[in-house]
């Protein structure tokens, strides 16, 4: 019996499809199939999935074949259609929706393919499965005209275990179509972001007003002619750009990805539709279907708060061999936004690990390695760091934090003062905390070694690692942002931050530490926050590098004193230095976040008293620091200006 249901549409003709919506195999079909379940089944997703193959409900029965639910033998299960008669038509497409994997498990990998024959004994492969590449159920389309004009079409979709436990293949809306007849090229999507570190293009609905983005178009071929050239315009509403691209070789049911289109997009502030066409196809050839040509993206071009960070503490571990991910993006945050991105490597299970710091224990929700806890409000993966942090920093902070990190080169006493300067009137119990990182871990040891599953392109590129070991040597590992301290345990220190904060108010609080002496003091800094400890949440977040100084020891050769005053003042201070002996002496004003606000004295001095007028006239009140190098001995010095 020969089966050929035909319906003509504008775009296509159909000529056979089914949706499985019955409870049993439907007619005309047949499974092969050593396997004790029966191979392909029709039903529901929830009744053929797994927990390791959840296959997506999307209302309706399916037809799937579960080597992970059978673990049974499912090395050649097929599903033959009914036999078709082709002998009407000239160009054939086969379109179905699908959910696989195409994974391996211990040493064996899954394989699905579309077989094809004229005579019901002799089968050829015409195309294979493509792996999902986005979640749920995604459409693949085949191009089958090598059988058009056969009055008798056998087809099977066979899917194999490969001999071993693997995951299996599940299907919908199968159909067989003819496609119109000419050329019909289609701009199926239009997207505006970036390349992120693995690489791989991340697109951004919503962005920092003024950074450049990347308009990326992907085109597609539903036609029966090969496309050589075309043009894209697209424009913002301001600008208008004309890519011209020429010499590509787009064959029927083919894609093609534009990323470079000249010219980038600065994005604008508010809400903004980028609009994208085609034209001139293969040199101003006739296109039979124009409604496709076209495409759009929004953009939101937001403003950062000058004030506002964020906390981005990584769950991770030299054994976790996916948290190569996690060091791959914690770095691109840092270089891309290195004055917002506070983060911290919060190791786990290995030897860098932090007694009373863990993530996977104080966190609600942790669900695995890597991960990142945003502001502790919320659990992302590496990967959605910048997105969060887009979200987040537009946001008006009810603090502004000031670190001020000083650590003794002799007693290797590390001394931590924070300063909170509230623009909100805050009551509960907040509290202050910090966390002492360093950065270049650097130690010839096989406990620093690092696990990395990236390697050989097991997962795809991901900054390099793809190019490294499945176990990188110590040797060649330098690791950024590890929690050596956490000052105040989880959650801060209680009673460091008053029940009732008034707003233009300022508060301060000091934490010390004592650095073992293996931590390297040059890479150390300290992560500052402020914590509503009713809901958890960081506050705000501020940084800074640890100032190393000598001892009293050190300064006592070089230094008869140094004073200022008056302190606090409010027109102008004097500083006053009083040298044993002539010294090249820098004196530099910060404000409590560490921006130099000007540089006081730059220069040789004689010995004896110098005293410098510093005025106050271009000062906001506030908290700063006089910072001191004389010799090579550096002294910090608070100021308070009324």
């Amino acid at each position: 019996m020969l089966f050929a249901l035909i319906t003509t549409t504008r775009a296509q003709t159909t000529i056979f499809s089914e949706n499985f919506n019955g409870s049993t195999l439907p007619s005309g079909w047949s499974v092969i199939s050593t396997a004790t379940d029966g191979g392909f089944i029709v039903g529901s997703a929830n009744s053929m999935g797994s927990v390791v193959f959840p296959i997506p409900n999307n209302g309706t029965n399916i037809i799937a074949t579960s080597d992970s639910k059978c673990n049974c033998d499912k090395s050649n299960d097929r599903l033959l259609f009914p036999k078709l008669n082709m002998s009407s038509y000239t160009h054939l497409f086969l379109s179905l929706d699908k959910f696989y994997f195409a994974s391996s498990n211990q040493g064996k990998t899954e394989s699905a393919v579309v077989l094809a024959s004229t005579d019901s004994i002799t089968w050829n492969v015409i195309d294979s499965i493509e792996a999902n590449a986005a979640p749920g159920y995604v459409n693949q389309t085949i191009d089958i005209s090598s059988l058009a004009g056969q009055a008798a079409v056998w087809l099977a979709i066979k899917y194999s275990d490969g001999g071993g436990w693997l995951y299996g293949l599940a299907m919908d809306n199968i159909k067989i179509y003819e496609p119109p007849s000419g050329l019909n090229l289609a701009l199926t999507t239009v997207e505006v972001g970036k390349q992120n570190p693995m690489p791989a293009f991340t697109p951004f609905s919503k962005y920092l007003t003024g950074l450049p983005l990347t308009l990326r178009a992907t085109i597609a071929n539903p036609g029966t002619i090969t496309v050589n050239s075309f043009d894209i315009v697209w424009s913002d509403g301001i600008n208008t750009h004309t890519k011209q691209v020429s010499g590509v070789s787009i064959a029927p049911l083919a894609t093609y990805i534009v990323e470079d289109v000249g010219n980038p997009y600065i994005t604008l502030s508010g809400a903004h539709t980028i609009t994208a066409k085609i034209q001139n196809i293969n040199n101003g050839a006739t296109d039979i279907n124009t409604a496709n040509n076209n495409g759009s993206f929004t953009v939101t071009g937001v403003a950062p708060h000058p004030d506002k960070n964020i906390l981005a503490e990584e769950a991770t571990g030299a054994w976790c061999g996916f948290c190569v991910r996690g060091i791959v993006f914690m770095d691109y945050m840092r270089q891309t936004y290195p004055n917002k991105f506070m983060g911290v490597a919060v190791h786990e299970d290995d030897i860098m690990e932090v007694s009373g710091y863990s993530l996977s224990s104080s966190y609600p929700g942790f669900s695995g390695y890597p991960s990142v806890v945003i502001n502790r409000s919320s659990l992302i993966d590496p990967m959605d760091m910048e997105e969060s942090l887009i979200n987040e920093i537009t946001q008006t902070p009810p603090v502004v934090i000031g670190v001020n990190a000083v650590m003794d080169a002799n007693t290797r006493l590390l001394t931590v003062n924070l300063t909170g300067n509230f623009s909100q009137n805050l009551s509960g119990d907040y509290r202050f905390n910090a966390v002492v990182t360093e950065d270049s871990v650097h130690v010839l040891d096989t406990a620093y070694s690092q696990v990395n599953y990236y390697t050989a392109n097991a997962y795809g590129p991901m900054g390099g690692f793809e190019n490294l070991p499945e176990e990188i040597p110590s040797a060649n590992m330098y690791y950024d942002f590890v929690a050596r301290k956490i000052c105040g345990q989880w959650a801060g220190t209680a009673g460091s931050l008053p029940a009732t904060i008034s707003s233009g108010s300022v508060h301060n609080y000091t934490f010390t530490y004592t650095v073992p002496a293996n931590y390297n003091a040059q890479h150390l800094k300290v992560v500052g926050m402020v914590i509503a400890n009713g809901n958890g949440k960081v506050q705000n977040v501020n940084s800074a590098k640890v100032t190393i100084v000598t001892g009293i020891a050190d300064v006592d050769k070089v230094l008869d004193g140094l004073d200022v005053y008056p302190n606090p003042f409010t027109g102008s201070t004097t500083v006053e230095v009083d040298l044993k002996s002539q010294q090249q002496v820098r004196l530099t004003l910060t404000d409590i976040l560490g921006n130099e606000i000007r540089q006081v004295y730059n220069g040789t001095m004689p010995s004896g008293k110098h005293n410098l007028r510093l005025e106050a006239n271009t000062l906001s009140s506030g908290i700063y620091f006089l910072r001191v190098n004389i010799g090579g001995v550096n002294l910090t010095k608070k100021l308070v200006v009324q």
